[in-house]
């Protein structure tokens, strides 16, 4: 009788042991499954807010490209290079000045006599980094992001009338 005891116990000792087993393997799973699902949101995140500056930057530019109202400023406001976009029609006399400090990519609405004050900018999208060249005519943005640990960027290019 005791022997049959002893091997109902040694049976239920496993059986609890590969429940456990079971158990330990799932949560490790689950918690794998929980890295990978933030490390492939983290990268989403990233590269949309690369392409909302882009597309941010190409729908101002756009909005504004007439003869002499698109003005590139190298060291500009906060010593970052900065675009100056002069309003017309009802906002005549209005300026909105776009640029990227501090990991953040800003803009500035003020009138254009006063001086822009960065204290009164307001966050457009986060980011890593973006270069804004302005070459003969052309606007070139690259707004750089990471992905898995590896730096990538995106770049769009767009001209503007005359300021060349």
């Amino acid at each position: 009788m005791k022997g049959i005891r002893i091997k109902k116990s040694i049976e239920v000792f496993f059986v609890i042991l590969i429940i456990m087993g079971l158990c330990l393997s799932a949560v490790v799973l689950m918690d794998a499954g929980k890295k990978a699902y933030g490390r492939i949101l983290d990268n989403n995140n990233q590269l949309e807010n690369a392409r909302i500056a882009l597309s941010y930057l190409g729908m101002r530019l756009r909005q504004n490209n007439s003869e002499g109202a698109i003005d590139y400023i190298q060291k500009g406001i906060n010593n970052a290079d900065t675009i100056k976009l002069m309003h017309s029609g009802d906002l005549e006399g209005m300026v909105t000045y776009i640029y990227y400090t501090d990991g953040e990519l800003k803009e500035i609405y003020t009138w254009a006599e006063s001086e822009p004050d960065p204290e009164f900018s307001e966050s457009i999208v986060s980011l890593e980094g973006l270069d804004i060249d302005f070459i003969d005519g052309y606007f070139k943005f690259s707004a750089h992001y990471t992905e898995d640990g590896h730096p990538r960027s995106i770049e769009q290019i767009i001209g503007i009338v005359g300021n060349e």
